[in-house]
């Protein structure tokens, strides 16, 4: 079992325990990006923030989501197979969720 070192490395994802490391993984990056972007509010910098998260309110996670999905695997001419998702496992669905994270 290869657990992921930070969240750049979905790829090590194989099994539910690693995948359960993974979402440590991005939760851990997702509160440190929330300080680093408290941080920059409070320094009165004006020019906006931008970090590796493209939304800072987790509640518009899960349709970034499916947006990533849509985009790049269901719509006519989608660059990325379906292969690449389906079927699921747990190194897909971390793949997922990275690329979800990035995905504006």
């Amino acid at each position: 079992m290869a657990t992921p070192r930070d969240v750049d490395d979905f790829d090590a994802v194989e099994t539910m325990e690693d995948f359960v490391d993974y979402l440590g993984l991005l939760a851990e990056d997702f509160k440190a990006e929330e300080v680093t972007a408290a941080r920059h509010e409070s320094s009165g910098a004006k020019v906006p923030f931008e970090g590796q998260w493209a939304h800072h309110n987790l509640g518009v996670f899960p349709g970034q989501w499916g947006a990533w999905l849509h985009d790049s695997i269901l719509r006519p001419g989608a660059p990325t197979p379906r292969s690449e998702v389906d079927p699921l496992t747990w190194n897909k669905l971390a793949h997922q969720l990275f690329a979800a994270r990035l995905y504006e």
